[in-house]
């Protein structure tokens, strides 16, 4: 099964929990636009693309186009070079005669490869290099080259597609600043098919922490060969000490499919290798103020309360309760006995609801230095959840942190905010099963986001300060966004853990927002939100050009929304 096919496993139950509590709630005029909307786009409905098609008009050049390319490496006055190592164990001619195909075939012609191996190599590795009659390649037991302006260690196999070299000098003359390139991939089964393809997101350090995401086609400047250890054959080290002190303008991700991965038809490489990595939680540990608005609902404030005391290992937080006009009885109840135990403080909102003047008010009275914003219609389900999610916010590096969510059937409701995703800042993976690993792995990871959102969200309370807490005027929706976006304004990460789980019982508290007013406001909002961020809104560190936004994201965009030049004729 494809990984991104996991997506739709059990939409249905999800959709089907929706319109019972329709029904049950006596919304039925909302039941009704669901059920006419869910009609319509079942009629006009198209599926994702499949990718044998898709690779033919945005990865493959027809004959023009070659001509095209070829001509504009003519007219180059600097030709950049490439040193290709590949390092050989064994003599593997098959897979050794593949490689040097693809090279010999590269539309850019200024490259060399040096092939290392042991003295006693045999006559094989010799006759296979000599059968291809190019000085541009070498055999050496010697470390001592001289390398080229990029240089790439190519593991055995890969395959480069033709325009490879020619992609990365034409990007790297429009970003001087690089020294680091990395690509998408995509692989290639026993029978030559071409499946999954992996896009990948732009500079994502704490993805590369712990997945190699730059194989198989990175390459590193001459100017950093000298920083590490030629003698360093393990690819994801290599690159993690070459980016180590590196600015994100460093790291150019090509967004094109330049190298095809040979595998087996069991499709077990749809699993990245992950690495995990043990960040440090501080002693002592700091104080955490849990910051839950609530109105009414108490058995439901009940039930969030009583897992966050209950199942919480974290053992220094306060909880303040912001209540909002509770008159019910049950409600009024739960925060009698709230505000009579240790460590919990009560404070009172009056006015129309304003979810980011909330926070705000309660951010002024919390002691805290870190603040973990909490939905009343949240649940507890694993004892770790708050170290991760503070082991992560007290990195310098880092400003905010979501947990991942959980709806109570078990599917996953919100892995990360992806702009564009389901129409507007739709939520990452939604409705994917809950043990899924996610895309090619992402959700064994933490790593770089968008945005998260303000269900559960912790921030320093240094860096809620330095950003102005949430904008009040947006007093339902999107603050938890826009919040976010102030925070990467700041040169601070966003980042989402996988490892903080969470069940979320979405839209219990507010309800659904079809009522015209609701909708209004809705509009409204996203009005203000689209005129404060322009283009910003659209920059997403952990979401690929070549992904679309529909069937809830990770499918192949019918068009890419960037298009590399050496296609844009060709359509």
């Amino acid at each position: 099964m494809s990984i991104t096919s996991w997506a739709h496993r059990r939409l249905w139950s999800r959709r089907v929990v929706t319109a019972f509590k329709l029904l049950t709630t006596g919304q039925f005029i909302s039941l009704f636009k669901r059920l006419r909307l869910f009609i319509l786009n079942r009629l006009n409905r198209k599926k994702p693309p499949k990718y044998s098609e898709w690779r033919k008009k945005w990865v493959q050049i027809e004959g023009r186009r070659r001509e095209k390319i070829l001509n504009y490496i003519d007219r180059l006055e600097h030709k950049p070079s490439f040193t290709f190592l590949i390092s050989l164990e064994k003599t593997q001619t098959e897979l050794l005669e593949k490689t040097i195909t693809c090279l010999i075939n590269q539309l850019y012609p200024n490259w060399v490869l040096h092939i290392s191996c042991s003295k006693n190599t045999d006559a094989l590795l010799i006759d296979t290099v000599e059968k291809f009659k190019d000085t541009r390649i070498n055999i050496t037991s010697s470390e001592s080259r001289n390398f080229g302006d990029w240089i790439c260690q190519l593991e055995l196999g890969i395959i480069l597609n033709e325009v490879a070299l020619f992609a990365v000098v034409e990007s790297t003359l429009l970003h001087e600043e690089a020294l680091v390139v990395y690509s998408d991939h995509d692989h290639i089964s026993a029978n030559g098919e071409y499946i999954d393809p992996y896009m990948k997101p732009d500079w994502n350090p704490d993805l590369l922490k712990a997945t190699n995401y730059f194989f198989p086609f990175v390459l590193f400047h001459n100017s950093l060969w000298g920083n590490f250890s030629i003698q360093q054959n393990n690819l994801h080290e290599l690159s993690l000490s070459a980016t180590k002190n590196l600015k994100a303008k460093e790291i150019l991700h090509i967004s094109s499919v330049l190298a095809t991965v040979q595998v087996s038809d069991s499709k077990t490489h749809l699993l990245p290798q992950i690495k995990k990595i043990k960040e440090t939680i501080p002693n002592p540990l700091p104080l955490v103020s849990i910051l839950i608005p609530t109105k009414n609902q108490g058995l439901m404030l009940e039930r969030c309360l009583n897992s966050l005391r209950g199942k919480t290992d974290y053992s220094n937080f306060e909880v303040i309760v912001i209540d909002h006009e509770s008159t019910e009885k049950k409600a009024l109840e739960v925060l009698k006995r709230f505000n009579e135990e240790p460590d919990n403080h009560l404070l009172s909102f009056s006015g129309s609801f304003n979810f980011s003047s909330m926070m705000n008010h309660a951010s002024s009275k919390a002691s805290g230095e870190i603040l973990l914003l909490l939905n009343n219609d949240t649940e507890v389900i694993e004892s770790n959840w708050l170290k991760e999610m503070v082991t992560q916010v007290v990195r310098p590096e880092v400003g905010v942190v979501g947990a991942m969510l959980f709806f109570a059937n078990g599917n996953i409701q919100h892995a990360g905010i992806n702009p564009g995703v389901d129409g507007f800042m739709g939520h990452s993976h939604k409705n994917w099963p809950g043990d899924t690993p996610g895309y090619f792995g992402r959700l064994l990871i933490p790593h770089e986001v968008a945005a998260v959102t303000g269900a559960c969200l912790a921030v320093e309370k240094e860096n809620w300060n330095l950003v102005g807490g949430f904008d009040e005027n947006l007093a339902v929706a999107y603050n938890d966004v826009d919040f976010c976006f102030k925070i990467r304004k700041n040169n601070l990460r966003v980042i989402l853990t996988p490892l903080a789980h969470l069940i979320h019982h979405e839209s219990v508290s507010r309800g659904f927002d079809d009522s015209p007013r609701k909708q209004d406001r809705l509009l409204k909002e996203l009005s203000i939100i689209r005129d404060k961020w322009g283009d910003f809104i659209h920059e997403d560190p952990a979401y690929n050009p070549n992904l679309g936004f529909e069937f809830g994201g990770f499918h192949l965009a019918d068009r890419p929304r960037k298009i590399p030049s050496w296609l844009i004729k060709q359509e």
